[in-house]
């Protein structure tokens, strides 16, 4: 009965500590991991229990198989918590893990298969007391044993290159080793002392479990849940990876994988495969702007790269970051596709800005000519409404007449303009008198009796200027006296 005394208190002492754990970490791998570790551990101590208790042949062999087994798989799940705890990187790739796993696999087979078939591990049961029983061992006894032994050796590697490399874990990993160095002590002790030996089992036992929920409680790491982080990692549109100083990637997240194929324990020689300028990614590591757009036939990263350094400022390896911008780029070539031809839609409309201007140009002289009929006798019919724009030029251009031909009389023909008001009879009346100033008298042709009085409303007298009924009236005239300045109103006989 003693075996019950030692294993009941473990049960409950792994139960409790269990139940904290995976209140607050059930939703995360190492959490997950720790109780598992707490299963295989009660188990174990059960089987040993049984072992120090059997009384017939069958349950002790029985016991000490299932007692190598447990082994196995405590060695296999305290390996894999502390993966996910120091290396959570390699939960990310399957491969690896099963690496780890396969050869505690391999040996728990074996052990099965042998237990089985074989019996080279135990090859018989031997009772060296009326109520003791002991395993004859067989010959494969001695390399199982040290198989047992070099199983702990990864776990012990991971510890010190954890211990090295992450100087923030050396406190609480100093603490476990102290733990297991107590355990290994108390447990060599008492191995003489077989009333003493499941008591020094249930202290080892509760120990241990204790360090390890010591272990994943501290970490504030992993605060946030380990899931949410992977699922919030790989739904990123932009590219993340951790590149170690020998140019490995250390980490990298979907999108940087679709990006530039750059994978856990890949070199960055990888993206050459994608077809992308090695060199240029190696460029960026070393220029201050740490900013480079990688580009191929069919796609266009852009590339930033980050300084890590440690506490005490040493390079520790860079942030590489990713962005698909093969969208954007050709958008970008498209507006200047379409500024390009917008610049030539400007010009060709320049162009045919300044030809209309010419032809508008042309089309008002032609709308207000100047036609010479004889020395200094200048005639410019006026056709169409005169509006403000159009009264202007007809100023301007009567005038500039007058003194280009050196005029001595202008004949201003009205007969092609409908009704005007008085503002154009305004503009009339000072061409008339600019004519004057400049020592030409007009002649006035076709005024109709509405144009005659927009003039008089305006209050003008008749003063250098005459008129005639019709251009023909005032041409007969003018060659009757011999192109003479008129002093009087012309009368047609």
């Amino acid at each position: 009965m003693l075996w019950m005394i030692t294993v009941i208190p473990s049960v409950v002492l792994n139960t409790i500590m269990a139940t904290i754990v995976w209140i607050r970490y059930r939703q995360q791998r190492t959490g997950q991991l720790f109780l598992a570790v707490v299963i295989v551990q009660t188990a174990l101590a059960i089987s040993a229990a049984l072992r120090r208790g059997a009384n017939t042949p069958p349950l002790l062999v029985g016991a000490t198989i299932g007692g190598w087994i447990f082994l196995s798989l405590l060695s296999l799940s305290l390996l894999l918590f502390f993966a996910a705890l120091y290396k959570p990187e390699w939960w990310r790739r399957p491969q690896v893990i099963g690496l780890i796993a396969l050869p505690y696999l391999l040996a728990i087979s074996g052990i099965l298969l042998d237990y089985l078939l074989n019996n080279q591990l135990i090859t018989g049961v031997q009772r060296i007391s009326p109520d003791r029983l002991q395993i004859i061992p067989g010959p494969l006894s001695t390399p199982i044993s040290w198989l047992f032994v070099t199983a702990w050796l990864p776990h012990l590697i991971l510890l010190l290159y954890t211990l090295v490399k992450q100087p923030e874990e050396r406190r609480p990993l100093l603490i476990f080793i102290g733990v297991l160095v107590f355990s290994a002590i108390n447990g060599y002790l008492l191995r003489s002392y077989p009333a003493s030996t499941q008591f020094s089992s249930l202290l080892n036992q509760v120990v241990l479990i204790s360090a390890l929920g010591y272990l994943l409680l501290r970490r504030k790491v992993f605060e946030t849940s380990q899931v949410v982080m992977d699922h919030a990692l790989g739904g990123m549109d932009e590219g993340i990876a951790i590149l170690a100083p020998d140019s490995t990637i250390r980490f990298s997240n979907p999108a940087m994988q679709q990006h530039l194929g750059l994978s856990h324990s890949q070199s960055l020689d990888a993206i050459g495969r994608r077809g992308f300028d090695v060199g240029a990614l190696r460029a960026i590591l070393r220029d201050e702007r740490h900013e480079a757009v990688l580009e191929t036939c069919e796609t266009a990263i852009n590339v930033t790269a980050s300084p890590i350094a440690d506490h005490h400022g040493q390079p520790q390896g860079y942030l590489l970051l990713s962005r698909d911008i093969t969208q954007s780029r050709a958008y970008e070539r498209m507006l200047q596709q379409r500024q390009a031809e917008l610049l030539d839609i400007i010009e060709q409309l320049q162009t045919t800005q300044a030809s209309q201007q010419t032809l508008t140009e042309t089309v008002r002289s032609l709308s207000l000519p100047i036609i010479p009929v004889s020395d200094g006798v200048i005639v410019m019919p006026l056709i169409g409404t005169l509006d403000e724009q159009r009264a202007q030029d007809f100023e301007d251009r009567f005038l500039q007449g007058v003194q280009q031909q050196q005029a001595h009389t202008a004949v201003l023909d009205l007969t092609g303009v409908p009704p005007i008001d008085q503002m154009a009879a305004s503009v009339v009346m000072r061409a008339v008198t600019g004519a004057k100033l400049l020592g030409a008298q007009t002649i006035l042709v076709g005024i109709r009796p509405e144009i005659a009085q927009s003039i008089v409303a305006l209050g003008i007298r008749q003063s250098g200027f005459t008129t005639a009924l019709t251009l023909q009236d005032a041409l007969n005239t003018l060659l009757d006296q011999r192109v003479r300045p008129l002093n009087g109103v012309i009368r047609v006989a």
